[in-house]
């Protein structure tokens, strides 16, 4: 199974709350961007969780809107991101199904650690795609890309 962990997009620093932080101007274009590369690789996950923080929401909605699969917006993709809250998320889907996560750091580089074993620190906008191993355990699947938002600016230019 296809995992896709998300960072949300970079966010104003100003707002009234955490949870209500919208995405930069440059949150917005890189994650334009992102989505249509994700698009172009044809990615298709079967499920799209975001945080319902609005960063993260805004994030997962263009994806969504490029790769054609509605974002559901679900508290296990929050800050307390965890192996179990994959586990749970991914329960019914079959081995040829992708599920993606857009959520925040550290959580969301903790469980790419987690499962599978390499140290990774994501920039806001990345994308990781690892091949899990069911079920979902500590160094239990292979990472087998990540895409930041510089090297998509360097790909597709304005």
């Amino acid at each position: 199974m296809k995992l896709y962990f998300v960072r949300h997009g970079r966010a104003n620093h100003a707002a009234a709350s955490d949870e209500k932080r919208a995405l930069s101007d440059e949150g917005n274009a890189d994650m334009k961007k992102m989505a249509t590369i994700l698009a172009n690789l044809g990615i298709k996950p079967k499920r799209l969780f975001s945080s319902p923080r609005l960063r993260a929401k805004e994030t997962a909605q263009y994806i969504g809107d490029a790769v054609k699969v509605k974002p559901k917006v679900d508290a296990a993709c929050d800050f307390n991101f965890d192996v179990d809250a994959v586990a749970e998320l991914a329960k019914g889907l079959s081995d040829s199904s992708g599920i993606m996560f857009v959520g925040h750091n550290p959580s969301i580089s903790a469980v790419v650690e987690a499962l599978c074993g390499a140290q990774v620190d994501l920039p806001a906008g990345a994308v990781v795609c690892i091949d899990r191993v069911k079920p979902p355990t500590v160094a239990s699947a292979n990472l087998e890309w990540i895409l930041t938002p510089d090297v998509v600016n360097s790909i597709l230019t304005d």
